[in-house]
């Protein structure tokens, strides 16, 4: 007979389980300790890519669970280490390729940027931002144009199957 899980908890992690500017996550640890108590599961969700998941995944002793990747597009398996199939976001890549110039031009996203650039755009270390850029399905950037603009941007994506939403920053 298998044991039966008592809870199992989803959660967030920007701004929920780790400080949204320090990416602290020690004032949760008393929380995910006393889940750990009961035999509760948890699953990290995030925006961020797997290997940015995976260091605090392990950080917070939750590697014997999966996690949900870049808002849903991917997952990382329990007890793995991210294995990246960059065949997903090099379609994304493609398809911004694609777009006329003067709706390209607008959007610059973190395969367009340098590991300093995206450190300086998210407030995250080199490191963090390193790994930020290490994408398996989709791509964040920031938008430069008017919202006129963005929306012929958002409805060449569409033509192309991809679509795209903004976020608290990206």
């Amino acid at each position: 007979m298998t044991a039966q899980l008592p809870l199992l908890v989803f959660s967030d992690l920007d701004g929920t389980l780790i400080d949204h500017d320090t990416y602290d996550w020690s004032p949760a640890a008393p929380a995910l300790d006393a889940l750990k108590a009961v035999g509760a599961g948890v699953i990290l969700a995030s925006s961020k890519t797997a290997v940015e998941i995976d260091v605090l995944r392990r950080d917070m002793g939750l590697s014997a669970w999966p996690a949900i990747v870049e808002n849903g597009a991917g997952r990382l398996a329990a007890h793995a280490a991210p294995d990246i199939d960059t065949e997903h976001y090099e379609t994304v890549r493609a398809a911004l390729a694609r777009l006329p110039d003067t709706l390209r031009q607008q959007f610059v996203g973190f395969g367009d940027m340098t590991a300093d650039e995206v450190s300086e755009a998210t407030g995250l270390t080199h490191e963090g931002a390193r790994l930020s850029r290490q994408r398996g399905y989709s791509e964040p950037g920031l938008w430069h144009g008017s919202d006129a603009d963005k929306i012929a941007f958002l409805d060449a994506l569409a033509t192309q199957d991809i679509s795209a939403q903004q976020g608290g920053g990206f």
